[in-house]
């Protein structure tokens, strides 16, 4: 399966979940057990193909919209486990001299650190507005690493947990790059050493599971970001 139809197919699992969620509030409400039995199953085996790629591509457009993902267990859109995770996109970067402003735009429900290349970029506490970063300087040509602590704090009832991330560099000719938050993250449950530098190897963390599309979920269109 394509990488272009993977990413399409889990964004229309997640608007099916999202209908699912909104039919199972009305006053008598269907039974859709089957119905979120077969997502989840169509879900599985998307994750068992793998990442949708080897590592993030920039998107010479303006079409990149990110989704909101989580670490793959559950239905994290609806409750997840008041728990921290951990997050990485490799992506390439041609020619950092070329670059003229390079902006990081990011929320966590409900925190997140963030580090470029191992160096720390900022912490962000909401998932309501998107922190806005300038990253420029921490830029390189070749590859990239983007590295998320996020946090999902105890609440009193449900507990959604997401992350949404969308960087974006643009070239001195007005050529934008853009890098999103989608299926081809890497997740993981647990702090490991070294995990926020370029050299770690990821390749036995899962994919991230795409938790809703931007403007899906709880969270609906949060500010600070563009889809």
């Amino acid at each position: 399966m394509g990488e272009s139809l993977r990413k399409r197919t889990r964004q229309e699992i997640g608007w099916a979940r999202e209908l699912a969620d909104r039919l199972s509030s009305l006053p008598q409400p269907p039974d859709l057990s089957r119905e979120r039995a077969q997502l989840e199953g169509l879900e599985h085996r998307l994750s068992a193909l793998g990442p949708d790629s080897a590592g993030a591509k920039p998107s010479k457009n303006n079409e990149a919209v990110p989704d909101w993902i989580w670490y793959p267990e559950g239905q994290p859109a609806k409750d997840a486990p008041a728990e921290v995770r951990f997050f990485r996109c490799t992506f390439e970067a041609e020619d950092v001299t070329r670059v003229r402003v390079a902006e990081l735009r990011i929320a966590a429900d409900d925190a997140c650190e963030i580090s470029l290349n191992g160096i720390q970029v900022g912490v962000h506490g909401t998932w309501q507005t998107a922190a806005v970063f300038q990253v420029g300087r921490l830029l390189k040509s070749g590859k990239n690493v983007l590295a998320v602590r996020a946090e999902n704090r105890p609440a009193p009832a449900k507990n959604p947990a997401g992350l949404i991330v969308q960087l974006t560099f643009v070239l001195a000719d007005g050529t934008r790059n853009v890098i999103v938050s989608d299926g081809s993250w890497r997740a993981h449950k647990a702090e490991q050493t070294g995990w926020r530098r370029p050299e770690f190897d990821d390749g036995g963390w899962p994919a991230a599971k795409v938790a809703a599309p931007f403007g899906g979920g709880p969270w609906r269109r949060i500010r600070g970001l563009a889809g």
